[in-house]
């Protein structure tokens, strides 16, 4: 391929500053990520050892309208280019690693807010603009969108949408996928389309390009319903003598449908937010709404605590339910970059009542596969575990790899998903095909039928 005539043609597109092609320039994508934290970002690495720690694009274009993807995408079809869709390159999971080069299209500028509607209420938005900036514009009017997950400060709404990122709110909010309208999006061969609310007829295409991971098309503008910001909000927290408490408590709580619920986790002894040796095996909550309300049910909520002799945590650690890098990395920025041995483990969905056997069952898998167990966090949509392992070692990565699979085969028997918060990607192609049998087969022919050429993140899913 004669990418020197294809950045040409981009240039004329897009305009010189909007086409990169120098290597200092392609080195972000080049991982696929834009933060580089072990063991986070690069989950993909340790289940599939044997692949490069960089793929290069061949070029990165930064579109800001839908008509210039249109023409990115035509292009690419025509020439039988790879193309990967890139939001905020968190990348857990490998699904914005250029394998196959070709072009990138970061989307990132793509970041306009196009309408906030108080009567519906809703707000239309290109799907470049990251869940942060969404948010605090959303709540100069009164609003919020409820999502979320741990890469917030990055996250772009279309990434959380087309990996379907869950949220540390979204027991009360729900994800983005849940508060989903509308949108538009580019087809493989530059077709521009716009979807219908869940209210139309005919098949629901807003979940066809939700969990796609930029395999079917490229999402370019996205409607969402969004939430009135709650009067009073407030953090609480217990900590137990077991991990099996907390987990009953969690669940006790979850039955109960509480309104204010916003957040909700629970952490065995074994997490990395303990700065007290005396609170171990916690649960952290968020409740929010109309302070009446939340003053009746944290009466409730402590009593179903006490009830398993549950501790009030000091309110100064309650609030670390705020600070999801805490909860979820532990230490600086810099630490976290520089760490050799990581904590690396998947995030899981597995119906809460069997939430503590597969707690149990991976520490056993741990122990058989000679892997040093790190800690659990569980949330009213995922069990997110681990263990740790040093990146530099492949034998480590091969166990780890072993583990997961089998891991992965548990959670399918038990009606779970390996798969509970960030998608496929290259990580678990092989989960995929097993969780879904024959019905991954009709996902084949789907591809197939919208994306014949295969240009979209090849490599990705199937």
């Amino acid at each position: 391929m004669d990418y020197t005539k294809i950045y040409q043609i981009c240039v004329t597109l897009l305009g010189s500053d909007r086409v990169l092609s120098k290597q200092h320039q392609l080195e972000e994508y080049s991982t696929g990520s834009s933060v580089h934290i072990f063991g986070l970002t690069d989950k993909w690495h340790y289940l599939h050892p044997n692949l490069k720690e960089k793929y290069w694009p061949d070029l990165v274009v930064l579109p800001e309208t839908t008509k210039h993807v249109s023409s990115i995408l035509k292009l690419a079809n025509k020439e039988h280019i790879p193309v990967i869709a890139w939001g905020g390159g968190s990348n857990t999971h490998g699904c914005t690693l250029p394998i196959s080069g070709g072009i990138v299209i970061d989307l990132r500028k793509m970041d306009k807010i196009i309408k906030i509607e108080k009567e519906t209420p809703s707000v239309t938005s290109q799907s470049g603009i990251s869940l942060l900036e969404l948010q605090q514009e959303l709540m100069d009017k009164g609003f919020c969108h409820g999502s979320n997950p741990g890469s917030t400060p990055w996250a772009t709404l279309g990434g959380s949408l087309c990996c379907d990122a869950h949220s540390l709110a979204g027991f009360k909010y729900g994800t983005t996928l849940d508060n989903l309208i509308g949108l538009e999006a580019v087809m493989p061969n530059g077709e521009i389309i716009k979807t219908k609310s869940r209210y139309s007829g005919g098949y629901n295409l807003n979940n066809l390009f939700a969990r796609s991971e930029g395999t079917l098309g490229i999402v370019t503008e996205i409607k969402i319903r969004v939430h009135p910001l709650p009067e009073f909000t407030t953090n609480i927290g217990f900590a137990f003598n077991t991990f099996k408490d907390a987990v009953e408590t969690h669940n006790a709580i979850l039955k109960k449908r509480f309104s204010t619920l916003g957040v909700l986790l629970a952490f065995d002894e074994k997490s990395q937010i303990y700065k007290n040796e005396n609170e171990k095996n916690i649960i952290l909550m968020t409740l929010e709404g109309y302070q009446d309300i939340v003053k009746i049910e944290q009466q409730h909520i402590t009593e179903i605590a006490s009830e398993r002799r549950g501790k009030n945590l000091p309110k100064e650690t309650a609030n670390v339910v705020q600070d999801w890098w805490t909860m979820l990395v532990g230490m600086s920025y810099e630490s976290a970059e520089k760490q050799i041995t990581a904590k690396i483990g998947p995030h899981v969905w597995i119906p809460i009542n069997k939430i503590y056997e597969a707690y149990n069952t991976y520490k056993k898998l741990a122990s058989k596969h000679r892997l040093s167990y790190a800690g659990a966090m569980c949330t009213p949509t995922r069990l997110s575990i681990g263990v740790k392992v040093d990146r530099q070692s492949i034998d480590e990565k091969k166990r780890y790899g072993s583990l997961t699979r089998e891991y992965s085969a548990y959670l399918i028997k038990n009606g779970g998903s390996i798969m509970g918060a960030h998608g496929c990607g290259l990580a678990f192609k092989n989960e995929l095909k097993a969780e879904y049998g024959e019905g991954f087969h009709l996902m084949e022919k789907i591809k197939e039928a919208i994306d014949p050429k295969g240009i979209m993140n090849p490599g990705k899913i199937f």
